[in-house]
This record gives C-alpha cells, structure tokens and sequence, in this order.
C-alpha cells in the first residue's frame, strides 16, 4: 500500500464522470423526496420554523439565523406552491444537495484508498449515497422544514472543502492524513 498516485489526483475537482453522476444523482434523490414531501406544515418544529423563515423571525434558541435567511430568500423567490410546502422542498433541495456532495467525497475517498477502477469507485460511492439518501433519519428530515438537511448540507460542503485542500501523493499519506480514528469528533 504505498502506491504513487496520479498526478492531479487532489487537485480539488472532481472528474467529469464524478460530475455527471453526482447531478443525475442529484436529481434522482430530489425526485424521490418530491414524492414523499409533506403538503403543508409537518411534525415537530417544522412550524415554528416556516413561520420563522417567511416572516422573517427568530426560531426558538439558538435562531439558527443562516437557515430562516435562506428560507426566507428562497420562499420569497419560488412563486408556487404554499409557503409549508416550500420551505419542505426547501429540505429536500438540501437533502439531496448533502447526498450529492457526500457521494463527491466518497469516491474520491474509494478511488484513492485502493481501487483503480474509476467504474468501481462511481458504483461504490453511489451505493452509499443511496444508502445514506434513504436512511430513516435522514430521509425523515428532507420531507419537513427543519434545520437538519440545511445543517447536513453544510456539514457535507465543509467536509468537501476539507478533502480538496488535502494534497498528498501516496496512499499513505492519505492514512496518515486521516489520523486516528480515536481523534475524530463525528
């Protein structure tokens, strides 16, 4: 395991097939949310949060500020629908934008880490963006307004932004990058 790798391999875009794949996935995923999203306003705090990001308000503490000004702006600018079932779209864009990214950052990972088959690495990645996309919990969250698609979303971008300044040449440096799983605070 000490290969070298190609060279570019880090710089910080993905391939154009990665590309393609992750927007055909991207649509997929918005498409399936679309299907299950809930009409008007949903459980739990999805309410307070509506009304929050169309009046435009504080949601209960911490307010979570970046979520109502994008939920404003995007309420404000998608002329259809009632604002419950936008700001549930709203969601399930995140969503689907979060599993998008994640599979950006999977392949790249499953490219690297052993596979010399792109092929393998797209199959791979999406299995596991799927797998993440329908997932109880998440899938749950990106059919009402809540915070937690918008937060996933940024988690994923902050998380992409990371591997892309990541520049190494070998495959262990890459471990050795990662550091110890002991020290990981996900």
């Amino acid at each position: 395991v000490g290969g070298v790798l190609p060279s570019g391999f880090f710089s910080g875009h993905p391939t154009p097939a990665a590309r393609w794949s992750a927007g055909a996935l991207f649509a997929f995923i918005l498409l399936f949310y679309g299907m299950g999203l809930y009409p008007d306003v949903g459980p739990i705090d999805s309410g307070e949060l509506i009304l929050a990001a169309w009046a435009p308000g504080v949601a209960h503490a911490p307010g979570f500020p970046a979520y109502v000004f994008s939920g404003w702006v995007w309420t404000h600018l998608l002329p259809w629908g009632n604002v419950a079932w936008r700001m549930n779209l709203f969601s399930a864009l995140c969503s689907a934008l979060g599993v998008a990214v994640a599979f950006l950052i999977t392949e790249r990972l499953i490219a690297l880490l052993g596979t010399t088959d792109r092929f393998s690495s797209l199959l791979w990645a999406s299995c596991g963006a799927i797998v993440l996309a329908t997932g109880g919990v998440y899938y749950r969250w990106a059919l009402t307004a809540e915070v937690y698609s918008f937060h996933n979303l940024l988690l994923a971008v902050g998380a992409s932004t990371e591997q892309a300044e990541l520049r190494v040449s070998t495959r262990d440096e890459v471990l050795e990058s990662l550091g110890d799983p002991g020290d990981c605070f996900l």
